[in-house]
């Protein structure tokens, strides 16, 4: 089974509801909200591609066409 995720930003798993005690100084760093980095990912044979906005969707013929927020 091949699985492949699509992630436009520069996070894969965050903890969102932890995000104002990060802002309210309860929580240090940023990265302590972080769940599970893009090297766990890839460790469970998941093709991660980062930074990469999902343009078009067909279901149908299987494709999903992207966009590479990095190089456009």
């Amino acid at each position: 089974l091949e699985i492949v995720a699509f992630e436009r930003g520069h996070f894969t798993s965050y903890s969102a509801c932890g995000i104002p005690y990060w802002v309210g100084g309860d929580v240090e760093a940023r990265d302590e909200l972080i769940a599970r980095t893009p090297e766990e990912h890839r460790e469970r044979d998941i093709d991660l591609r980062m930074r990469t906005e999902v343009t078009e969707l067909d279901v149908a013929g299987q494709r999903v066409k992207a966009l590479d927020r990095e190089s456009g």
